[in-house]
């Protein structure tokens, strides 16, 4: 019985290669590192445990891939005693079609990605040999996933690090090659955990709050949101306003790029998106601090710079991104501390 033909792999640049075609029944693909083990303090003597990365907040992979969703894994002393793992997925991205290109013998179209994958979004898993179980107690506990409460990632421990495909989840995308998958790996780096952001950026804040990769235009380098027809040539008339609209769109979408740099990077950082600057501000307004793209207003240059000093040294503002804003407050209206708008907000990692 063939069940596919998968293979790790080296590319001329010597990079791994996680490649394969899934046949019959086959529903994934799995592909593991060998026992990974911690150096003592000597750099010679090997110790029990795995490598300990309990100082690190994440991981960047750096990736070439054809637009599979992938799993990082991460297996820890848990795997041995109990067969839990632990996964975190990621969507990589392609240049065009669906990510194969028959006219090349059925070779990937494939994209270069930095993929930041912090170790707060993994989370436990059975692995395949344990679910491939007979045992009638254990096919009913394992149709289950195992509680994060019970089994915390040990980051002092990984014994070894792998990647995954899965086919079912492909195939939901609505990939018609759900069966193959192609994937070469760069490197992998690990990011230390900080108590305060490292950078504050200030961004634009005409990008979208949600940026799906259809949206983002390459060759225009331009943002173009949702619904929109912005880029098509349909040869009718031309107007200043659309010469502003074009250039709001790309001054947005170079800004995005930045951010995405900065995200990738592994430094922990706080972006602020700003829509405009305007010095002439009502006594009664106040600094609003919003992750919807709602209501956005101008703000001084004095604003900017009282949320950029705030969140220097503020560990709640780690990772997040957010729009400033202005609102007019109601007479005898406290205005809101920075600090109490930057706790309820959403981290990014």
């Amino acid at each position: 019985l063939d069940l596919g033909e998968v293979k790790w792999t080296s590319n001329a640049f010597g990079h791994g290669v996680f490649v394969g075609k899934l046949y019959g029944r086959t529903q994934s693909a799995t592909v593991v590192s060998t026992r990974l083990r911690s150096r003592m303090e000597d750099g010679v003597t090997l110790s029990d445990g795995g490598l300990d990365l309990g100082e690190y907040a994440g991981m960047i992979l750096r990736i070439c891939a054809d637009g599979s969703v992938f799993e990082a894994v991460v297996r820890t002393g848990e795997y041995e005693r109990s067969g839990v793992e632990y996964v975190c997925s990621f969507t990589t991205e392609f240049k065009s079609g669906d990510g194969w290109d028959e006219g090349k013998e059925g070779r990937p179209v494939a994209k270069f990605i930095t993929v930041r994958a912090p170790f707060a979004k993994f989370i436990p898993a059975w692995s395949e040999a344990q679910r491939g179980t007979q045992n009638d107690g254990d096919m009913e506990r394992l149709k289950h996933p195992p509680p994060t409460s019970d089994f915390p990632l040990d980051r002092s421990d990984v014994r070894q690090l792998g990647f995954r495909f899965r086919r079912k989840v492909n195939l939901y995308r609505g990939r018609s090659r759900s069966n193959r998958f192609y994937m070469s790996l760069s490197y992998i780096k690990v990011y230390r955990s900080q108590v305060e952001p490292e950078v504050v950026l200030v961004s634009d804040a005409g990008i979208p709050q949600h940026v799906g990769q259809g949206m983002l235009r390459h060759d225009q380098k331009e943002i173009v949101r949702e619904g929109s027809d912005a880029g098509s040539d349909d040869g009718g008339s031309h107007s200043n306003d659309d010469d502003i609209r074009s250039e709001e769109r790309r001054r947005a979408y170079y800004h995005f790029m930045v951010e995405q740099v900065l995200r990738n990077s592994g430094m922990t950082y706080t972006i602020v998106r700003v829509k405009a600057y305007s010095e002439r501000q009502s006594i009664t307004s106040a600094i609003k601090i919003q992750q919807e793209e709602e209501a956005i207003s101008a703000v001084s240059r004095a604003d900017v710079a009282e949320v950029c000093t705030s969140v220097l040294l503020d560990p709640r503002a780690c990772n997040v991104c957010f729009y400033l804003s202005k609102v007019e407050l109601p007479p005898l209206s406290p205005e809101e501390n920075i600090s109490d708008a930057i706790s309820r907000l959403q981290t990014e990692s």
